[in-house]
């Protein structure tokens, strides 16, 4: 081997040399990441651990500052070897996701689009994929047709939002179908969307012992003139927030359960400057961790109940500008073990305090049998007149 010979490449780098010339514009390879100036993005790309040297699951987080959420994609392939699995994932992500990602980035070829939330109208400028499919006899649609109305529904004052739809439909040798649809909205599966994919999905004339499948995204961006206050936007929201959520179960951890989480709304208050953040912490911990570990005995609706006063709002948890960060925040605290051997106690106490819990309960009392069928629940919050939804 000669003095100046190249160092052999990892699957890594062949995945950010990949994303470095796929990239229209400046980009920068740094620290195991590709990084964009002029858009002050950022993509992290990470491999999934697999059984199989025949199977690529990668996983890209992308973040910008600018932005109220981070975006998260995962492209997953089988092939003959792992540079040919490697090599079709990698190609979804850069035929797919990469070149309606840089439109929106560039502001090209936008379509507008409005929604509401609580009233108030927003504007936004929709990027549409192309549809990367697989197999044969897919049809030819593009599935925001199919969607609009129930993505509309969900979208609140977020700066941006992402969509992604897939669909596949496979045929084992006996003739029986297997069937998908998944549509993620910010990366929150949406069931009641999936099932309209699956519903076209299951149309395609799929010969026996094939597979077929499409995916697509988009990419939301609201104007300017619509996007509201808010009072966590920029690169200081994930720290900020998350310190917030820390207090929070901090004091949590050591209430006394007879007490109401209400007695520490004021020192929440305090801590973070926002009223209506610090209601929300308190209100909506507790349920989150409720919907995350009582998978198995209940279901959870999409929305949830406001009342303010003589009035209530229906609102999706999508819409929140807090909601799932919140949840994913917490559970990133758990899973760090910053809380010890006395995680699990936490967690039980937070279950303890939500609505939901309290329900289950009183179902089983009545004669529910949470271990042979499933409780449905929807939440109200009662929030004081000046709690602002948002």
């Amino acid at each position: 081997m000669g003095l100046f010979s190249k160092k052999p490449q990892t699957p890594i780098d062949k995945v950010l040399e990949t994303i470095h010339t796929s990239l229209t514009v400046k980009n920068q390879i740094r620290d195991g990441k590709a990084f964009v100036p002029l858009w002050k993005v950022t993509i992290a790309p990470s491999f999934q651990q697999t059984d199989s040297d025949q199977m690529a699951v990668i996983d890209f987080h992308i973040t910008c500052p600018d932005w109220d959420e981070r975006m998260y994609e995962c492209c997953a392939s089988g092939g003959k070897d792992f540079d040919t699995a490697l090599g079709l994932a990698m190609g979804s992500f850069t035929f797919c996701f990469l070149p309606t990602f840089t439109a929106m980035m560039n502001g090209d070829n936008a379509e507008p689009f409005e929604s509401e939330f609580v009233g108030k109208t927003h504007r936004w400028k929709l990027y549409t994929s192309d549809v990367v499919g697989f197999g044969d006899n897919i049809g030819v649609r593009n599935y925001f047709d199919l969607i609009s109305d129930g993505v509309r529904k969900r979208l609140g004052n977020q700066s941006i939002a992402y969509v992604k739809v897939f669909a596949s439909k496979g045929v084992n040798a006996n003739g029986e179908p297997s069937l998908t649809g998944e549509v993620r909205i910010n990366d929150v599966v949406v069931p009641e969307l999936g099932k309209l994919v699956e519903e076209y999905a299951a149309k395609w004339d799929v010969a026996r012992g094939s597979f077929s499948s499409a995916k697509q995204f988009f990419f939301l961006k609201q104007e300017s003139e619509t996007l509201l206050p808010y009072p966590f936007r920029g690169e200081k929201r994930e720290p900020t927030l998350l310190v917030c959520v820390k207090k929070t179960l901090d004091l949590i951890l050591e209430l006394d359960t007879s007490k109401n989480l209400s007695v520490i709304k004021g020192q929440l208050e305090q801590f973070t400057g926002d009223k209506t953040t610090a209601e929300e912490l308190f209100s909506f911990l507790p349920e989150i961790c409720a919907e995350r570990l009582l998978t198995q005995q209940m279901d959870f609706d999409e929305q949830i109940l406001f009342s303010k006063g003589s009035e209530s709002f229906a609102v999706y948890k999508s819409q929140l500008a807090d909601y799932h960060t919140f949840g994913d925040m917490m559970f990133y605290l758990f899973s760090t073990g910053v809380y010890g051997e006395r995680t699990n106690e936490l967690a039980q106490k937070l279950v303890g305090y939500s609505a939901s819990y309290g329900s289950l309960c009183k179902a089983i009392e009545g004669g529910f049998k949470s271990d042979s069928e499933k409780l449905y629940s929807k939440v109200m919050f009662n929030m004081p007149e000046d709690f602002e939804i948002r």
